[in-house]
């Protein structure tokens, strides 16, 4: 499989923390051809620099010269490459996504030419654009010759399969008799949509395409209440909403209710998420002293931690897991302070207090190993280790050789362990 975009450079990430400009397809020596992902040992993304008057598209190819064009008008100039590499973490992350011996590319487009950078939307404007998958049959040789040939005859399989004219037209016709058409409503809105849309004074159903009718009976119908009466039954959204809309623009709505344990827990998560966090701290307190939660209890925890007052951390998160004992998150967090605080037993005790169905959670096993670690049960961590844990929610870029090691030494990382997104790194 070859991959093939009409640029002549590319923004390159390597998974290190660094971002490179590099030369397409020869990136790093004239000898290694790039836009063959499949010899790559890194994972690894290509933001191609598209030039401005070429027309854009992104290309995967098979050795046949079958493969599939992916294009667009030309407000949808970026285009990217990702691929695993075929190091022994970047296989074993395509075979746990997908299967044994599963292997595979992503090639993908996007307004901005990386990932890393964002564009500006004024308020009130619009962009839009069309795009057209396409399945190809090239001449082999071509596509399979230099990078110029390759993109040459590609460009003109672009301009056969879907001309720039059509594709052009296309849109036209899209804006003028589709895009503010009221949609066939599959889904009814969320009340989070609907209670926005109030707090700005803008009726719910009265945009093209979004109409809400019926909202989900979500958590956030209870602020569509606040909104227009000012008023709402406090036991019922504490139970519901837990994160408040943070915007200035609801200041006011909560600003006009009572004060009472869950307008002030909502007040504190908003001033923590702007960095008042004195204000915070005094409104958790006295949420806290009103109602005891374990969210005010969490939000404590989250500020003391924040200050370096570890033991502080420590207890406020023991009390909020007490309370929440199901909640997987609020024990992840809170064994991640306690083993920063160095209190590895107490981390210990407060998984075998957690409910079965969340102590065999994957997440919640590694957490024990670390902790077993930490307090010197090595023998211990390694029977858990090597019995196997599988982290569900195991995130792109962390890898578990660290905690391995920790255990083992120099003994070699098992392949069901090496997540590694390049071979060279350890951890």
């Amino acid at each position: 499989m070859r991959v093939l975009a009409p640029a002549t450079r590319a923004w390159r990430t390597g998974y290190d923390g660094s971002i490179t400009r590099v030369d397409i397809p020869f990136a790093d020596d004239p000898a290694i051809d790039v836009s063959y992902p499949l010899p790559a040992q890194r994972a690894a993304d290509y933001f191609y620099e598209l030039p401005s008057e070429r027309r854009p598209w992104i290309a995967a190819v098979q050795i046949d010269g079958h493969g599939l064009i992916q294009t667009s008008t030309g407000q949808l100039r970026g285009r990217k490459l990702f691929l695993w590499g075929t190091a022994t973490g970047g296989r074993h992350w395509q075979e746990w996504l997908c299967g044994p011996g599963s292997r595979y590319l992503e090639i993908q487009a996007g307004l901005a030419t990386t990932q890393l950078e964002h564009l500006r939307l004024e308020a009130g404007a619009e962009i839009s654009w069309a795009e057209a998958y396409v399945p190809i049959r090239a001449s082999s040789k071509a596509v399979h010759g230099s990078w110029p040939d390759a993109v040459t005859e590609i460009t003109e399989e672009v301009a056969r399969a879907v001309s720039e004219e059509e594709l052009d037209e296309l849109h036209r016709w899209w804006r003028v008799d589709m895009a503010d058409e009221p949609p066939q409503q599959m889904a009814a809105g969320s009340g989070a949509g609907e209670a926005e849309l109030v707090v700005r004074g803008v009726h719910p159903d009265s945009l093209p395409g979004t109409p809400f009718g019926q909202p989900l009976c979500d958590g956030f119908r209870h602020l569509v209440a606040l909104t227009r009466t000012g008023k709402v039954d406090k036991e019922a959204v504490g139970a519901e909403v837990l994160v408040p809309p943070i915007s200035d623009r609801w200041s006011a709505v909560l600003g006009r209710a009572a004060r009472d344990w869950w307008v002030l827990l909502m007040n504190a998560i908003r001033a923590h998420a702007r960095g008042d966090l004195e204000e915070a701290r005094l409104s958790y307190l006295r949420s806290d002293q009103l109602k005891a939660t374990p969210w005010a209890a969490r939000g404590l925890a989250l500020l003391a931690g924040g200050r370096g007052d570890h033991k502080s951390a420590a207890d406020l998160y023991a009390r909020a897991v007490a309370q929440a004992p199901v909640c997987l998150p609020l024990l992840t967090e809170a064994t991640d302070q306690l083993l920063a605080a160095g209190r590895p037993a107490v981390c210990l005790a407060m998984i075998d207090a957690a409910p079965e169905q969340i102590t065999v959670h994957g997440r919640v096993v590694l957490q024990r190993a670390r902790a077993l670690l930490a307090g010197g049960q090595v023998d211990a961590a390694c029977a858990l280790l090597e019995a196997g844990i599988e982290v569900p929610d195991l995130r792109e870029g962390e890898t578990l050789s660290a905690l391995w090691r920790s255990a083992f030494g120099d003994r070699p990382t098992p392949y069901h362990y090496d997540f590694r997104m390049r071979p060279d790194l350890n951890r």
